[in-house]
């Protein structure tokens, strides 16, 4: 019986999440085109030469709701059947293989899993309900162009928050990758006028990321700090690699200029940052660092010693040297993050990062990684980094200044830190 609700779980999501991206793309679309590309269709269509993705945008158009609703109840069944499995399959409750599905459906236990379910999946619940909102209020927020838009305003803060994300599993913080970016930019910069070397451009300023990282991450790993004493260490390095890169330059900017670049033979760089290219960089870290934290020794031990420091020393494992390799990787990764940057501007601010390391860490947060250490991993990165994504580019479509996206990411932030204390808190008084 398990099985068979796992499988029709399966099989019903997979369906209805098909049909709903399916027909939603199509109106969106469809909405979205313009006045006069819209005539040229529908004439089209009127005269029968029309092409297939106009006859496709035409049907999603006028059988949108009876597709929309059939497939809202698709996934809700799916879910409801995936909830059910896992009442059976949990051995809390007293139901087993051979209880029948309504006697299930309709007790207190499936109604308790069911919350569970939800406060575990709260921000991709979240992330789904803001598509869903935004394409019916702007349906050219539903097209490729739109999230093509999105991928590429966060893709640098994503990079930034898969490196802090190796610090706050361990239950520290680094104030300083947002000077790391900065001075990694000013050096990639300055690489680039005086070098044709492509490798010793991109490969030097992410050594240097590795080197700031280390020292911070020698300090930590001498005094065995945590929470509280990383964000003092790390605050002092912010200021001091912060002063480092207004002091390279003068405090002044460093502006690349393209032809230079190519007539010199190190062209290619500018590719790094242009479109949508710093997004798949972007989900290709997510995925190493991904696996990395779940199928190899470190990825475990460095949950281990995030969760339960002494115990995890007791247990023989290292955890000075995990805390040195958490900051080494994580200033390794934001110099990279700062070497994307400076191509995808093409110039070098000593002080670009500036705030940068407060919105890499928020995004964390949100998407559920604990500050506490121990608990998240980088998929819960990445769901946070949509979310603030889709949320600035709501409020940019519509027509938000700079003060309101502030006070309402704020709020977003408080919102997903207070329904993660309440989460675990529950979780903790039910055992």
């Amino acid at each position: 019986m398990k099985k068979k609700l796992f499988r029709g779980s399966a099989i019903s999501l997979i369906l209805g999440v098909c049909m709903l991206v399916t027909i939603i793309y199509g109106r969106a679309n469809y909405l979205a085109q313009k006045s006069k590309v819209l005539k040229q269709m529908l004439a089209a269509l009127e005269e029968g030469t029309a092409t297939g993705y106009q006859k496709y945008l035409d049907f999603c158009y006028r059988s949108f709701w009876p597709f929309f609703i059939a497939g809202l109840l698709l996934v809700l069944l799916g879910l409801s059947l995936y909830i059910s499995g896992r009442v059976m399959a949990d051995k809390r409750y007293p139901q087993d293989e051979s209880s029948p599905l309504g006697e299930v459906l309709f007790r207190k236990e499936f109604f308790q899993e069911a919350l569970d379910f939800i406060s575990d999946y709260m921000m991709f619940s979240i992330i789904i309900l803001l598509i869903l909102i935004m394409s019916f209020a702007f349906p050219r927020f539903f097209t490729l162009a739109n999230f093509s838009n999105v991928l590429n305003q966060v893709a640098i803060w994503g990079v930034m928050a898969c490196g802090i994300t190796f610090v706050l599993l361990l239950g520290s913080i680094d104030l300083t990758i947002g000077s790391i970016l900065s001075l990694v930019g000013i050096i990639c910069g300055t690489l680039l006028n005086r070098t044709n070397s492509l490798p010793m451009i991109i490969c030097l300023p992410v050594l240097l990321g590795c080197l700031v990282g280390a020292c911070t991450g020698g300090i930590m790993a001498g005094i065995n700090g945590r929470m509280g004493e990383s964000f003092i260490v790390t605050y002092g390095g912010q200021t001091a690699v912060a002063a480092l890169a207004l002091l390279v330059q003068g405090g002044t900017y460093i502006t690349i200029e393209v032809a230079d670049i190519e007539a010199r033979g190190v062209g290619a760089f500018q590719l790094f940052g242009s479109g949508v290219n710093p997004a798949y960089v972007f989900f290709a870290i997510v995925i190493i660092c991904q696996l990395v934290l779940k199928y190899t020794r470190f990825g475990r031990n460095l949950l281990f010693v995030g969760a339960n420091p002494k115990a995890a020393q007791l247990s023989g494992i290292n955890v000075r040297l995990y805390i040195l390799l958490a900051f080494l990787i994580c200033g390794g990764i934001n110099g990279l993050a700062g070497v994307l940057q400076t191509s995808r501007v093409m110039t070098a601010n000593p002080t670009a990062g500036t705030d940068y390391e407060m919105t890499a860490i928020a995004m964390c947060v949100v998407g559920g990684v604990s500050m506490k250490g121990g608990s998240g991993s980088f998929i819960n990165t990445l769901l946070g980094v949509l979310i603030i994504g889709i949320i600035t580019n709501s409020m940019n479509l519509l027509g938000y200044s700079t003060y309101p996206q502030m006070m309402i990411k704020g709020f977003v932030i408080m919102f997903a830190f207070g329904l993660d204390v309440v989460n675990k808190n529950r979780k903790l008084k039910r055992g």
